[in-house]
């Protein structure tokens, strides 16, 4: 499978998905939960109304924006905008089964709820990436399979 990953971070375009709909690949182990992808997939039946889309283009938009007020935070030493934007990120990574993305994000809201920057850069990489890796995840459970 490959994808090419545009700017901003985050926005992925699949160039062919070789995958099955739903199927577990070794990328998604640890990163993704499809269960919850299913959850939505289901309330949308046929994907008629497009929820899943709609819903996974929110939260990639949703989690870029939390990532960047993390990092204004990181930047300028502000614990409170950290802890709020990890919060945040935390609990839509969750909903949507990210669940790399959503325990880092609870790991770095710990961290600055008790005022403590010393992690805030390391954390941050670390949830860059692994929204990175959440993303392609989801563009493979949610693309398409090709004709």
């Amino acid at each position: 499978m490959s994808f090419r990953v545009a700017n901003p971070p985050g926005r992925l375009e699949p160039s062919s998905l070789n995958a099955r709909r739903g199927a577990v690949s070794a990328g998604q182990a640890g990163v993704l939960d499809t269960g919850a992808i299913e959850q939505f997939r289901r309330l949308d039946a046929g994907g008629q109304r497009g929820l899943l889309a709609r819903v996974c283009r929110l939260y990639d938009e949703d989690a870029a924006r939390l990532l960047e007020i993390i990092s204004a935070g990181v930047t300028a030493g502000n614990p409170v905008t950290i802890t709020a934007a990890a919060h945040a990120l935390k609990s839509a990574s969750a909903n949507l089964g990210a669940t790399l993305v959503s325990a880092l994000a609870a790991e770095l809201e710990v961290e600055t709820r008790n005022g403590t920057l010393s992690r805030a850069n390391e954390l941050l990489a670390k949830l860059r990436n692994a929204h990175v890796a959440a993303s392609f995840a989801i563009a493979e459970v949610v693309s398409p399979e090709p004709a």
